[in-house]
């Protein structure tokens, strides 16, 4: 059940992080969500948060 939880984790923290940065280079590509970078940000924070999760989930 760790590992299960621990690998989901990093492997949605690094989905976000990606996603989060091909918005933020390439806003032409999707322009539906919003014209400024609040949302693109929002998602590498909680990709970031996701990918420290489930890297420190061991540790503890």
């Amino acid at each position: 059940m760790k590992n299960t939880l621990r690998f989901s984790l990093i492997i949605i923290g690094v989905g976000l992080l990606g996603f989060g940065v091909y918005t933020l280079l390439f806003p032409d590509v999707i322009e539906k969500f919003s014209e400024d970078n609040s949302q693109s940000l929002a998602m590498m924070g909680f990709g970031a948060l996701c990918l420290l999760g489930g890297l420190a989930y061991k540790r503890r």
